[in-house]
């Protein structure tokens, strides 16, 4: 309680790009996400009852931190700076903040989040800011959070429309944010997705190549 925000943000970060930021999940268990982060905390208490999930929001969004790798899997990338991944680590974190406040169930008790996206991006610019990030962090953290459920298609026209709305320079961290997202859901969403997310890569670099 008596540490700066300065500070608890510098450590956070520091977690989220190590090799093991599934240690966050400490931190819970022994409280102290209640007191610096209770954004996370709640998240880890709301539950996902949905063929798509197998963990509550909190657990799912430690396992996309993990699966975000540094260097992408795509082909043809020369992967990401250091400053690249900590703002895929920290969208990873904080893709779905939103979902807590946007939870309703329907009557076969299966749970949705309408809306979690853009209340997730609200939400995280609120978090950064308390947390004294810069503002180039908070900018690309909360359009990745905004973004992170865009449905990609693997065509030009569609690629271009996403590209003119989302921002091409955001593209490549976004791409590599969703792969995360998807491999930490529940089959066949773990396999099927990235694989069309490949092909949309492949789109991007051929509409890129042209330029």
């Amino acid at each position: 309680r008596k540490i700066s925000a300065e500070r608890i943000y510098t450590e956070l970060t520091k977690l989220l790009v190590s090799n093991h930021p599934e240690r966050l999940l400490t931190a819970y268990e022994c409280g102290v996400i209640k007191v610096i982060l209770p954004e996370f905390d709640r998240m880890c208490e709301t539950p996902q009852r949905h063929p798509a999930h197998y963990t509550n929001v909190g657990l799912h969004s430690l396992d996309t931190v993990r699966t975000v790798k540094r260097m992408s899997e795509y082909g043809g990338t020369a992967g990401f700076s250091s400053e690249e991944f900590r703002y895929l680590r920290l969208a990873a974190l904080f893709h779905d903040v939103g979902k807590p406040d946007c939870r309703s169930t329907d009557t076969e008790g299966i749970d949705h989040f309408h809306g979690h996206a853009e209340a997730g991006a609200d939400s995280v610019k609120k978090i950064l800011r308390r947390l004294k990030a810069d503002n180039a962090t908070i900018d690309t953290v909360s359009r990745l959070v905004r973004w992170h459920d865009y449905p990609f298609v693997p065509e030009e026209r569609p690629m271009r429309r996403a590209m003119h709305k989302i921002g091409a320079d955001l593209i490549p961290l976004l791409l590599e944010l969703r792969r995360g997202d998807l491999v930490a859901h529940a089959e066949p969403y773990r396999t099927e997705g990235p694989e069309n997310l490949r092909k949309v890569w492949q789109v991007f670099l051929g509409i890129r190549s042209r330029e």
